[in-house]
């Protein structure tokens, strides 16, 4: 498993954490469709705490000193090219009052994405009506945000808990791992889920934030 990597400031190699996206078999994030199957999970963990910590620290910069960006970002579908474009337009840019003069964010922006809407959740303040989305029956579960929206709308607290974990951390993992182990609830069908828990955790936060 790559390591992700500091260079200065809060510049990011973004081919370290972007390889661990993509082991993980989520890089699309809610685009992603679950595979079908026999039920199983398998975990991928960081190894490299600092730098997400980095990434957590920016997110919730961001969320507060430009919480109007940061609702635009959020209010695309994750993994779509509206996604990229937003995220290239808001938040990948040099003059960033969030990153250290002449540093650049390299991250997946599923992970970006996920520290942002962190921040939104952590600053109590809710999201208007137009961004919240229903919960999904699951017969209507598709794509791992669907999966994460119904799981969270039944178990608040034990997302909430999962907040409270530092991401990379071995805690967040045994807690992702714990609350995979209920996500069958949430499937139509078995289904085989190989996934970094970082990502997890930030669709859980997201749905979180999300639900009404």
């Amino acid at each position: 498993m790559p390591k992700v990597k500091i260079v200065t400031h809060l510049r990011m190699i973004a081919a370290g954490l972007g390889a661990l996206a993509a082991a993980a078999g989520l890089a699309g994030g809610a685009s992603a469709q679950l595979g079908t199957g026999q039920s199983g999970f398998t975990t991928i963990q960081s190894s490299d705490e600092q730098a997400l910590r980095e990434v957590v620290t920016f997110g919730r910069c961001f969320a507060s000193s430009r919480r109007n960006d940061s609702l635009s970002l959020i209010a695309t579908q994750p993994g779509s090219r509206e996604e990229a474009e937003a995220f290239h337009r808001l938040v990948f840019f040099e003059d960033q009052i969030c990153l250290a003069a002449g540093s650049r964010l390299g991250a997946p922006i599923v992970y970006v994405r996920g520290a942002i809407a962190e921040g939104l959740l952590r600053s109590g303040q809710p999201l208007p009506e137009s961004l919240q989305l229903p919960v999904p029956a699951v017969s209507e579960v598709r794509t791992l945000s669907d999966l994460t929206r119904c799981y969270a709308a039944a178990h608040r607290e034990q997302v909430r808990a999962l907040l409270a974990t530092r991401p990379g951390s071995r805690q967040e993992s045994e807690a992702v791992s714990a609350i995979a182990r209920e996500f069958g609830s949430c499937m139509p069908a078995p289904a085989s889920l190989r996934y970094d828990s970082i990502q997890v955790r930030y669709r859980l936060i997201e749905a979180l934030l999300r639900l009404p």
